[in-house]
C-alpha cells in the first residue's frame, strides 16, 4: 500500500519522517513563535464562505469580519486567531474558497465532496477539484466519508451505496495528490473503519472532524492509524452530550485538534448563532476543563498537532 511521503506543500518537504531535519526546522519554528507569543490557535475546520453569508457579509468582508467579530469574541482572552482551513465540501463554495485563500493571509483551503451530497461528484467535479489541489494553500483533501443519519425523504441526500462508492474514489484522489484526508463519519461506524483501513495507509495523516461517535471507533482508529487526529466542536458545550465529553476525557491530547465546523453548532453559550472561528477559545475551555489540564497547554499542544497534521 501507499505510503505518505510528502508532508507539506507549503514547506516542500517530502518526508514524513519526525526525525527529518527539515521537519525538526519548522517544528522547533512552530514551538519558538509558541514561546514568543502563546495563546495563537488556528480553527481546522469551518467554511468561511457560509459563515460570511449567514452573517450578511461579501467574500470581500473577511478582512472586517475578523477585526470585528472574530477577534472581538476573546480579545481579553490571551488567545489569538492565527487562521483556519475552510473547507469547500460541495459545488457551491469552490470557488469562493479559492478567492479567499488568495485574498486573505490566514485563509487555508481543503477541497472534496461531502458524503450526503455524493450525487454532486460527477466527472467535471471530480476534475475542478483536482485542478486545485496542486495550489499552494490547500492543505488538505476533505471532507469525504459516510453520513448515515436518517433525514426526511425530501432531503434527498445520496444513498450510503452511493457514498461508500465516492468515498474509495475521492480516498485514491487523496492519496494520488499525497494530502492529507478530513473524514466526515456519522452513524456509519463500521463501514468507515473497514474502509478507512483497506484503502488508508496507516502512516497516512487524517482529520477525523467533528467527532461525535463512540470511544470503540476512537480507539479502533487510534490503534490502526500512527497520525490520527480528532476535532471536537461546540457539541462539547451542550448539556446533552455526555456521550461525547466522555470521549474527549479518553482521548490523549496528541490526537486533539481545535475545530468550530463553523458556521454550524456554535458552543455555548452562543448556541444558536453562528459559529465561526471566535468561538474556539469557549471549546479550548471545556476541553481544559474535561481533561483537567491548563487551557494554554490545550492550545500549544494542539497547535503543534495542526502543524503535524497540515504542515501549517
Amino acid at each position: 500500500m501507499q505510503t505518505f511521503k510528502r508532508y507539506s506543500k507549503r514547506i516542500s518537504v517530502r518526508t514524513r519522517s519526525h526525525n527529518s531535519a527539515k521537519y525538526r526546522y519548522y517544528m522547533d519554528n512552530i514551538l519558538q513563535n509558541w514561546q514568543d507569543h502563546p495563546g495563537g490557535y488556528i480553527d481546522t475546520h469551518c467554511n468561511i464562505p457560509n459563515i460570511l453569508e449567514k452573517c450578511d457579509k461579501s467574500i470581500d468582508e473577511f478582512s472586517n469580519f475578523k477585526d470585528e467579530v472574530i477577534s472581538a469574541v476573546h480579545h481579553q482572552e490571551g488567545v489569538h486567531f492565527e487562521g483556519c482551513i475552510s473547507v469547500a465540501s460541495d459545488n457551491a463554495t469552490r470557488d469562493s474558497t479559492v478567492h479567499l485563500m488568495n485574498n486573505e493571509n490566514e485563509i487555508y483551503g481543503a477541497f472534496g465532496i461531502h458524503p450526503l451530497y455524493a450525487r454532486e461528484y460527477t466527472s467535471a467535479s471530480k476534475a475542478h477539484i483536482e485542478s486545485l489541489l496542486n495550489l499552494n494553500k490547500v492543505v488538505a483533501y476533505g471532507e469525504i466519508g459516510l453520513d448515515y443519519h436518517r433525514f426526511p425523504p425530501e432531503y434527498n441526500y445520496a444513498s450510503p451505496n452511493l457514498q461508500k462508492e465516492i468515498f474509495i474514489d475521492q480516498i485514491q484522489l487523496a492519496l494520488k495528490h499525497q494530502l492529507p484526508i478530513i473524514i466526515h463519519t456519522r452513524e456509519a461506524e463500521d463501514d468507515t473503519l473497514q474502509i478507512m483501513k483497506s484503502h488508508i495507509p496507516s502512516n497516512w495523516p487524517i482529520h477525523v472532524h467533528c467527532f461525535t461517535d463512540t470511544w470503540e471507533l476512537a480507539s479502533s482508529l487510534i490503534e490502526c492509524f500512527e497520525n490520527i487526529y480528532f476535532g471536537f466542536t461546540g457539541v462539547i458545550t451542550f448539556k446533552n452530550a455526555k456521550k461525547i465529553k466522555d470521549v474527549v476525557k479518553q482521548i490523549p491530547l496528541k490526537h486533539f485538534l481545535l475545530e468550530t465546523d463553523g458556521p454550524y453548532m456554535a458552543p455555548v453559550p452562543f448556541r444558536g448563532s453562528v459559529a465561526h472561528p471566535g468561538h474556539i477559545p469557549t471549546i479550548v475551555d471545556q476541553i481544559s476543563l474535561l481533561k483537567n489540564v491548563e487551557k494554554f497547554e490545550v492550545l500549544r499542544i494542539a497547535r503543534e498537532n495542526t502543524y503535524k497534521m497540515y504542515g501549517i
